[in-house]
């Protein structure tokens, strides 16, 4: 079986490709301006908002920083994930800047040996989150037009992160052997006993995220022309013909079914499409947004697979991790909704254009979030130039 995969592998690959440059062609004008949406999406949103947190998550793991954090949660990560407490880090992190950072962490810590292949495997199923700039900022101020809708599918969202950590540790028959040595403490202190200096750090931090942002960015712009290209040709509607009578069972729609087969590959053209149908209840709309945000997308987990590269991780328990999220997400929004005024969740009338609009929302985001992240990339570089003063001092005498 495996010799034969192994011999149309490359010819199945080729013929794809190949029908992809004739599509391209045959739609080069949706594929252009598709790819257009994927850089303004990429340049104005994605860099800004995630290159301060890896460049700043970077410099933590470098420099020793994480051993605090993992010294603390320890005593909670172990018993309720079954991974070390410096994995809360990624956990954290993942959660604040969103996709595709908490998977960038974890690959970091699994690289500089913090984590085993089989924690790091389970972290990354349930750190790899999206955040609270796209739920809160974009999905429901900008598309929606109600912040308050946000705060729902955030905690529906961090809520299902948690749940499925909880889960994995609960399915994993793999548990650690108390008499293992604790490689956490002891590779903290051999990586940041190297004496690299301040700017070497600085600098691969900066090449690191910018390395990191381009592999995204290519993601991003790809996956937005293979939408296009999708849905021109008809297929994402022939997919929908085929669930159909799945979905009309379920009680779902015809207009929210092609939306959550686009956010099945892309997650910005599946909110994007959810949040714009006007005949959809809240109570359906919220759980189907839910679902695409903690599914992520296939372009999401294609820059995953792009970070992992050069590892030992495997994708199979982070696949199932992002399904179970989806699900376990749009539960906990239908129940939170159930206890719900939704009066309050009714879109506000926005003043002036959509475009306009979001570039506001946005702009007061990053003045907010760049002055946090100015802070804590002070007080890091403070007690970087600090603790390595410190011991300098000590060899000295």
């Amino acid at each position: 079986m495996g010799k034969w995969y192994g011999k149309i592998k490359k010819p199945i690959l080729a013929s794809f490709c190949l029908l992809f440059i004739i599509l391209l062609i045959l739609y080069s004008n949706t594929s252009v301006k598709s790819g257009l949406e994927g850089l303004n999406l990429w340049l104005n949103i994605v860099i800004p908002s995630l290159f301060p947190f890896m460049t700043a998550s970077y410099l933590l793991v470098k420099s020793g920083l994480v051993k605090i954090a993992g010294n603390i949660m320890e005593p909670l990560m172990r018993p309720v994930f079954n991974v070390p407490g410096s994995s809360s880090f990624a956990f954290i992190i993942g959660i604040a800047s969103g996709y595709p950072l908490g998977a960038k962490i974890t690959s970091r810590l699994w690289k500089d040996k913090l984590i085993s292949t089989s924690e790091a495997e389970r972290v990354l199923a349930f750190s790899n989150n999206c955040g609270p700039l796209f739920i809160i900022g974009s999905v429901a101020a900008g598309m929606l037009h109600n912040q308050r809708a946000g705060y729902i599918l955030l905690t529906s969202h961090i809520l299902a992160g948690l749940s499925v950590g909880i889960l994995l540790n609960l399915l994993s028959r793999k548990k650690r052997n108390p008499h293992t040595p604790d490689i956490n403490k002891n590779m903290i202190i051999r990586k940041t006993s190297k004496g690299e200096s301040f700017g070497t750090l600085l600098k691969d931090a900066v090449l690191s995220s910018v390395n990191t942002l381009l592999l995204i960015g290519g993601f991003i712009i790809l996956f937005s022309v293979i939408i296009s290209i999708l849905t021109q040709t008809g297929i994402i509607s022939s997919i929908a013909y085929i669930l159909s009578p799945l979905a009309s069972f379920l009680g779902i729609g015809n207009e929210l079914l092609i939306s959550a087969i686009s956010g099945f590959f892309e997650i910005t053209s599946g909110t994007r499409m959810i949040s714009g149908l006007t005949t959809i209840p809240i109570l359906h709309k919220l759980p189907a947004l839910s679902l695409i945000i903690g599914w992520a997308g296939l372009s999401v987990h294609s820059q995953v697979l792009g970070i992992l590269a050069g590892t030992n991780l495997k994708m199979g328990i982070y696949i199932i991790g992002k399904f179970l999220h989806g699900a376990i997400s749009a539960f906990y929004t239908f129940l939170i909704l159930k206890f719900t005024d939704i009066t309050y969740l009714k879109p506000i009338p926005a003043s002036g254009h959509l475009g306009d609009n979001m570039s506001k929302i946005q702009q007061h985001t990053y003045i907010t979030l760049g002055k946090y992240i100015t802070i804590i990339l002070l007080l890091l570089t403070a007690i970087i130039i600090l603790s390595r003063k410190f011991h300098q001092n000590r060899k000295l005498f």
